[in-house]
């Protein structure tokens, strides 16, 4: 129930072990032990006892479509998150066992079946949630999934990704000019917006005196189904105006001439998928000797990165990019360049070279 860290190795461990056999309430561990987290979660696991007949019948695909989905409070993308896990990966598997046969070792077997680690962190915090609130509710008396020992997988090197530098963007632009997704890659490089948001855009959604468009919507992939749908924008303050100057303003007035409707269209004139402007942008890049290691969504990590190398601060940028927070700009949308790195470092050689001094103090005097 309870594993709480209260000084250097130390841990409060509470955990139910049952119930009194006279009175029925439930009765309970409650001690402190010195050693590692994994060592108070170990003695958490093995004092928790299950009373089996008192547990819930329900099984687990009924209890979350049922009670748990229903009962979730988040964001539209978030809840198919997890509807979409459930149902591609737990209830194949778990879905028709009932919440009170659910234990560690059953998860453990079902944990390490999973194909891929990806696949295995989505399904263990899809059923942490569902199960955590089962037990909230007192339809089983723990979460069996927080007291699982889960080997920590081998930490994979993090694939690295690159923005376009300028002169690449000016190639890029050069190589879109006719394309299908010449206004998507514009509105996505020139005013930073999410793919999604670029899909949904309409030629009638754009103020042509302000040269703005209005962000009020997002043309999604539902998760598990691969259906598109169209959604509110990722948070309140992705409802915003995209702004556009120079050549994107003027590319763009002269694409919507005569135009209507979605800016980014398939060949039967309808609205084009984000995976299918994917594939075109990708198959694009390598066509004209593009980088092909820069996806359509790193345009508009290139729109950030190319604000900060020209000055922009982070509170503009943050309200020009629809984030709620700087840190989010910081720790996942700026990538810095090798050339950048090396002229930093270059310049801080400089002045840190002690064989500058003198000539540094010739001109202070």
């Amino acid at each position: 129930m309870l594993v709480q860290n209260i000084g250097t190795n130390r841990w409060r461990v509470i955990a139910k072990t049952g119930a009194d056999p006279e009175t029925g309430k439930p009765t309970y561990l409650d001690t402190t032990i010195k050693g590692t987290k994994q060592d108070a979660k170990d003695l958490e696991a093995a004092a928790t006892v299950f009373d089996r007949r008192k547990l819930s019948g329900m099984t687990l695909e009924a209890f979350m479509r049922e009670r748990w989905l229903p009962s979730l409070e988040v964001a539209s993308n978030t809840y198919d998150y997890y509807e979409g896990t459930a149902r591609r990966h737990i209830w194949p598997a778990l879905g028709s066992v009932p919440l009170r046969d659910i234990d560690v070792p059953m998860l453990e077997e079902y944990f390490a079946g999973l194909p891929r680690n990806s696949v295995r962190t989505c399904a263990k915090k899809t059923l942490s949630g569902a199960l955590g609130q089962a037990a909230r509710w007192s339809l089983i008396q723990a979460n069996p999934v927080s007291l699982l020992r889960v080997k920590s997988p081998r930490k994979r090197r993090r694939r690295l990704y690159r923005t376009f530098t300028r002169e690449e963007c000016l190639r890029l632009q050069e190589v879109l000019r006719g394309t299908s997704i010449e206004a998507l890659c514009l509105v996505m490089l020139n005013a930073g917006a999410r793919r999604e948001e670029g899909c949904a855009l309409d030629w009638e959604d754009f103020e042509w005196e302000g040269c703005s468009a209005e962000v009020e919507r997002a043309y999604t992939v539902r998760s598990g189904t691969g259906e598109c749908e169209m959604k509110d924008p990722k948070n309140d303050e992705s409802w915003r105006a995209l702004y556009f100057d120079g050549y994107a303003a003027d590319r763009l007035y002269e694409l919507s001439i005569g135009d209507s409707g979605p800016i980014c269209k398939a060949p039967d004139g309808s609205r084009m998928r984000p995976d299918r402007a994917q594939e075109l942008f990708s198959a694009l890049c390598a066509l004209f000797g593009l980088p092909t290691d820069v996806p359509i969504n790193h345009l508009r990590h290139t729109f950030i990165t190319q604000h900060v190398e020209d000055g922009t601060d982070l509170a503009t940028l943050k309200s020009l990019v629809g984030h709620t927070s700087v840190s989010t700009i910081i720790d996942n949308y700026i990538i810095p360049r090798e050339e950048a790195k090396i002229a930093a470092q270059g310049r801080m050689a400089k002045r840190l070279d002690p064989r500058n001094a003198d000539g540094d103090s010739e001109k202070r005097a």
